[in-house]
């Protein structure tokens, strides 16, 4: 379980039965009932994908995070990545890396043929276009061939070596 300091209390009211019947659940994934609630609560891919955007923005170079990002929804698969993205994530992101992070979860759910979640929808595309390099001399082939996702968001980017988003 997360080590994460724990000074806050949750009370729900349950009857009796669920009561014994979360008992019962907790008890054969061989966890206390506290555990087995937050687990069932908040998945492990979404304090991963939480943890992962909380790195993102808080970097000063968000690259290495947003890669490790982009390695973590690649590995995901069906309803995990479903249920991992239904959920827009916590933060106050730049817009760069709102539009970043959403034409890579928009990217990887239509890889995977996935309904991309209606959250990315609402990041606003970016006023004026991102170019991953300054060189001019690169614009034309950037404009060609970043991806759909990060075109439609302004974002310019060749992610053909090594097929990192």
């Amino acid at each position: 379980m997360d080590k994460a300091l724990k000074n806050h209390f949750l009370q729900i009211r349950i009857s009796s039965f669920e009561k014994k019947e979360i008992q019962r659940r907790a008890k054969l994934a061989h966890m206390d009932m506290s555990e087995w609630v937050l687990r069932k609560a908040l998945p492990s891919g979404q304090k991963q994908f939480q943890s992962l955007i909380d790195t993102i923005e808080k970097s000063q170079a968000p690259s290495y995070p947003l890669a490790e990002l982009s390695d973590f929804l690649s590995s995901l698969e069906g309803v995990e990545l479903e249920q991992v993205c239904s959920e827009k994530p916590i933060g106050n992101l730049s817009p760069f890396l709102a539009n970043h992070i959403a034409a890579m979860v928009e990217y990887v759910c239509a890889q995977k043929g996935i309904k991309t979640p209606q959250w990315v929808d609402d990041v606003e595309p970016l006023k004026i276009p991102h170019f991953a390099s300054s060189l001019l001399s690169l614009r034309l082939y950037l404009l060609t061939s970043a991806l759909p996702p990060f075109r439609r968001r302004n974002i310019f980017a060749d992610a053909s070596i090594g097929n990192r988003i």
